[in-house]
Protein backbone atom coordinates (compact mmCIF):
# COMPACT_ATOMS: atom_id res chain seq x y z
CA UNK A 1 0.00 0.00 0.00
CA UNK A 2 1.31 3.45 -0.90
CA UNK A 3 0.98 6.09 1.82
CA UNK A 4 1.54 9.81 1.44
CA UNK A 5 2.32 11.92 4.53
CA UNK A 6 1.98 15.71 4.32
CA UNK A 7 4.27 17.60 6.68
CA UNK A 8 3.84 21.28 7.41
CA UNK A 9 7.50 22.25 7.73
CA UNK A 10 7.04 26.00 7.70
CA UNK A 11 8.77 26.31 11.08
CA UNK A 12 10.99 23.26 10.82
CA UNK A 13 10.14 19.61 11.22
CA UNK A 14 8.48 18.91 14.55
CA UNK A 15 8.12 15.75 16.60
CA UNK A 16 4.57 15.27 15.34
CA UNK A 17 5.90 15.01 11.77
CA UNK A 18 8.13 12.09 12.74
CA UNK A 19 5.16 10.48 14.50
CA UNK A 20 3.04 10.83 11.35
CA UNK A 21 5.75 9.19 9.23
CA UNK A 22 6.10 6.35 11.75
CA UNK A 23 2.32 5.86 11.70
CA UNK A 24 2.29 5.92 7.89
CA UNK A 25 5.04 3.29 7.78
CA UNK A 26 2.75 0.92 9.69
CA UNK A 27 0.30 1.24 6.79
CA UNK A 28 2.70 0.83 3.86
CA UNK A 29 5.45 2.44 1.78
CA UNK A 30 5.73 6.11 2.81
CA UNK A 31 6.35 9.14 0.63
CA UNK A 32 6.49 12.51 2.39
CA UNK A 33 5.40 15.73 0.72
CA UNK A 34 6.13 19.19 2.08
CA UNK A 35 6.75 22.71 0.88
CA UNK A 36 8.92 25.74 1.52
CA UNK A 37 12.59 26.14 2.31
CA UNK A 38 13.26 23.08 4.40
CA UNK A 39 16.75 22.03 5.40
CA UNK A 40 17.88 18.95 3.45
CA UNK A 41 19.49 17.42 6.55
CA UNK A 42 16.19 17.65 8.42
CA UNK A 43 14.37 16.04 5.50
CA UNK A 44 16.92 13.23 5.37
CA UNK A 45 16.12 12.42 9.00
CA UNK A 46 12.58 11.46 7.90
CA UNK A 47 14.12 8.33 6.36
CA UNK A 48 15.06 7.13 9.85
CA UNK A 49 11.34 7.07 10.67
CA UNK A 50 10.27 5.18 7.57
CA UNK A 51 10.03 7.63 4.65
CA UNK A 52 11.31 6.07 1.45
CA UNK A 53 10.97 9.28 -0.59
CA UNK A 54 10.52 12.99 0.14
CA UNK A 55 8.92 15.42 -2.32
CA UNK A 56 9.45 19.15 -1.71
CA UNK A 57 7.89 22.10 -3.53
CA UNK A 58 10.28 24.91 -2.62
CA UNK A 59 8.32 27.43 -4.70
CA UNK A 60 5.27 27.17 -2.43
CA UNK A 61 6.15 29.09 0.72
CA UNK A 62 2.79 30.58 1.78
CA UNK A 63 0.23 28.65 3.79
CA UNK A 64 -2.47 28.92 1.10
CA UNK A 65 -5.00 26.13 1.67
CA UNK A 66 -5.99 25.85 -1.98
CA UNK A 67 -2.40 25.62 -3.21
CA UNK A 68 -1.53 23.09 -0.51
CA UNK A 69 -4.58 21.01 -1.46
CA UNK A 70 -3.42 20.93 -5.08
CA UNK A 71 0.14 20.10 -3.98
CA UNK A 72 -0.96 17.11 -1.91
CA UNK A 73 -3.45 15.93 -4.55
CA UNK A 74 -0.79 16.04 -7.28
CA UNK A 75 1.71 14.20 -5.06
CA UNK A 76 -0.90 11.54 -4.18
CA UNK A 77 -1.67 10.98 -7.85
CA UNK A 78 2.05 10.89 -8.72
CA UNK A 79 2.87 8.14 -6.19
CA UNK A 80 -0.48 6.33 -6.43
CA UNK A 81 -1.23 6.82 -2.74
CA UNK A 82 -4.38 5.23 -1.39
CA UNK A 83 -3.93 6.76 2.08
CA UNK A 84 -2.82 10.29 2.95
CA UNK A 85 -1.79 11.09 6.52
CA UNK A 86 -1.71 14.59 7.98
CA UNK A 87 -0.50 15.77 11.36
CA UNK A 88 -3.50 17.07 13.29
CA UNK A 89 -2.66 20.79 13.04
CA UNK A 90 -4.33 23.93 11.70
CA UNK A 91 -3.10 23.31 8.15
CA UNK A 92 -4.46 19.75 8.09
CA UNK A 93 -7.79 20.89 9.50
CA UNK A 94 -8.16 23.12 6.43
CA UNK A 95 -6.51 21.00 3.74
CA UNK A 96 -7.60 17.42 4.56
CA UNK A 97 -11.37 18.05 4.16
CA UNK A 98 -10.82 19.90 0.87
CA UNK A 99 -8.61 17.08 -0.36
CA UNK A 100 -11.14 14.43 0.64
CA UNK A 101 -13.84 16.20 -1.39
CA UNK A 102 -11.58 16.71 -4.42
CA UNK A 103 -10.50 13.05 -4.40
CA UNK A 104 -13.96 11.68 -3.51
CA UNK A 105 -12.40 10.02 -0.48
CA UNK A 106 -13.25 9.35 3.14
CA UNK A 107 -11.74 11.36 5.99
CA UNK A 108 -10.86 9.83 9.35
CA UNK A 109 -9.92 12.29 12.07
CA UNK A 110 -8.29 11.92 15.45
CA UNK A 111 -6.53 8.56 15.17
CA UNK A 112 -3.17 8.99 16.94
CA UNK A 113 -3.54 12.75 16.54
CA UNK A 114 -3.49 12.37 12.76
CA UNK A 115 -6.01 12.87 10.02
CA UNK A 116 -6.24 10.32 7.22
CA UNK A 117 -7.75 10.74 3.80
CA UNK A 118 -8.71 7.31 2.52
CA UNK A 119 -8.85 7.23 -1.26
CA UNK A 120 -11.54 4.80 -2.33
Amino acid sequence: MSVLVYINAGHGIGKNAFEAVTYGKKLGDVTVVTNGNVDDAALAKLGEYGASKVLVDKSLTAADDQQLTRLVENAANQVGANTIVFVHDHVAKNVAPRLAVRMKAGLVSGELHCQKVMVL
